[in-house]
């Protein structure tokens, strides 16, 4: 019966979902909470407030509280030149640049790097040193490549890591390098 082949808008398109381009209309709009909470929180901090503690410095927000896909959206909101002082003192209460969750440091070196924040350099030389893979390698590689100064000091870690990685990996950083 053809007659029940037709979408609505309220049944599955089939259309819509497998021969068009980008997010069918029906497509279910998931929400959530914890989400805008952190987001929220980088909005303040861009904003400069101070908000990760109390007025006596006491810990509002732990890092264990959340995720890491939500800590990834609160990274991924915060302003491509938020202020290094800022990171600094997001760094002073979460430890992202040392955490030891890849996904969220590789996140929170490519920002550094965007807003001029050296004091994770320590940091992410040991991360490039250890880590290997090309998902987390490139993204702080083409951030670093932007500037001269920061090819520069990229090359040089490059040297001393490139044993470490992966043949694809390796090849890749020496293209965005060269």
């Amino acid at each position: 019966n053809t007659e029940l082949l037709e979408p609505t808008k309220s049944e599955f398109n089939i259309e819509e979902w497998i021969y068009e381009t980008g997010v069918p209309e029906n497509c279910a709009k998931i929400v959530s909470d914890r989400f805008k909470v952190v987001q929220k929180l980088a909005d303040r901090l861009a904003k400069g407030e101070k908000v990760l503690t109390d007025e006596n410095g006491k810990a509002l927000f732990e890092r264990n509280e959340y995720i890491t896909q939500e800590w990834l959206a609160f990274i991924r909101r915060l302003p491509r030149d938020i202020s290094p002082e800022t990171m600094a003192y997001v760094d002073q209460h979460m430890n992202f640049k040392g955490c030891g969750n890849a996904e969220i440091m590789a996140e929170w070196y490519v920002l550094g790097i965007q807003a001029g924040y050296k004091a994770i350099r320590p940091d992410m030389a040991k991360f490039l040193q250890k880590v290997g893979r090309r998902k987390f390698l490139k993204p702080i590689y083409t951030a670093l490549a932007e500037t001269e100064e920061n090819k520069t000091w990229a090359k040089k870690q490059f040297e001393t890591a490139q044993h470490n990685y992966h043949y694809v990996s390796r090849s890749t950083i020496e293209d965005l390098l060269n």
